[in-house]
């Protein structure tokens, strides 16, 4: 493989595993990353030095998802994009009768404690602003089905520049067979930390040699 596709390939085998040809598909058997940030920040820091193809297909492989739900979490900060049918559906069990899933409930909590502990409690700098993308100035997480790519979340680059804005995806569920060490609520919990701490890490310094 060229370093391009090679490149490429990485993004793909935690992005959008069925774009790879069959040889490059990650099997149940094979050993996973738990994250994928760091195969799309390589890709992102190479693209202003590589081609025009390259740059294209990066940014349609990079684009975020569409969902048909949305949801600010209580302390304002985050955006959750969620869907209940289809493949990226979360369970729709909804014990406490609030018209939300449990499982948004429980992301939308997870996701202002990581606020309260890295930010406030911590003092880290918070993660940089997008502006309006994904619907308001709020950071926008995305559930999906990761269980394709077996990796549990990761943090979008929006630049190539040494401190970014990011998105995030994590998993719809975590209670497919792949993930064996660590599923449901625990796996949630640590992912929506890892994954919103590479938010901070990212004001700071975006480097593919940081991580």
């Amino acid at each position: 493989l060229d370093y391009e596709t090679a490149l490429l390939y990485e993004v793909y085998a935690v992005r959008d595993p069925e774009s790879l040809p069959e040889a490059f598909r990650p099997s149940a058997e094979d050993l996973h990353p738990r994250c994928g940030t760091p195969a799309l920040v390589a890709a992102q820091q190479a693209a202003p030095q590589l081609s025009a193809a390259f740059q294209s297909k990066l940014a349609k492989t990079l684009q975020r998802p569409a969902r048909a739900n949305s949801l600010v979490t209580p302390s304002g900060r985050f955006r959750l994009h969620y869907d209940v049918e289809g493949r990226h559906g979360v369970d729709a069990r909804d014990e406490d009768g609030n018209g939300i899933p449990d499982y948004v409930d429980d992301t939308v909590t997870t996701l202002d404690d990581a606020w309260q502990l890295e930010v406030v409690d911590l003092g880290y700098r918070a993660p940089l602003e997008d502006g309006s993308v994904g619907g308001g100035s709020e950071y926008d997480v995305y559930l999906t089905d990761l269980s394709g790519s077996g990796v549990y979340g990761y943090a979008f680059p929006e630049f190539s520049g040494n401190t970014t804005p990011v998105y995030f995806e994590i998993d719809n569920n975590f209670t497919d067979p792949i993930y064996v060490q660590t599923r449901g609520l625990d796996a949630l919990h640590v992912t929506v930390a890892h994954e919103f701490f590479h938010g901070v890490q990212f004001s700071y310094y975006s480097g593919r040699n940081g991580l």
